[in-house]
């Protein structure tokens, strides 16, 4: 999946946006992960498949939307934390991960980012 910037701007396509940005992000960490991590890299595998999943939803504009926006930020806040506790470990030394600490904040900043927008869209504020 590269880089585009051809979604749709509604709220499902903004929606997809966000999802697929953390989804990326949680594909890329995957591959990060030391082949010792298993329970690191089953944990990130697992948050991968939840996003894929809501991203395909949100790109096919299936089910209600409600229901879509409130599981997208439930996905994206546990993949946040999972993130957050996987950097600390980084830094303390406790996992083996490829990833700099420095990729790993911002991957931590555009979930919350993420939440940001769907907290907005759920608040019926504008979302530019």
């Amino acid at each position: 999946m590269g880089y585009t910037d051809n979604y749709e701007r509604d709220a499902y396509g903004i929606v997809a946006f966000w999802l697929r940005s953390n989804l990326e992000h949680g594909q890329f960490f995957d591959r990060e992960i030391s082949h010792y991590e298993l329970e690191l890299a089953r944990a990130n595998q697992s948050m991968v498949q939840s996003l894929e999943g809501i991203w395909r939803r949100a790109e096919e504009k299936q089910g209600d939307f409600a229901i879509l926006i409130n599981e997208s930020q439930q996905a994206v806040s546990e993949f946040r934390n999972f993130l957050t506790l996987g950097m600390n470990k980084a830094l303390h030394c406790e996992v083996i991960v490829s990833t700099p600490v420095s990729l790993m904040d911002h991957m931590i900043r555009e979930a919350e980012e993420s939440q940001k927008v769907f907290g907005l869209i759920q608040s019926g504020g504008q979302v530019l």
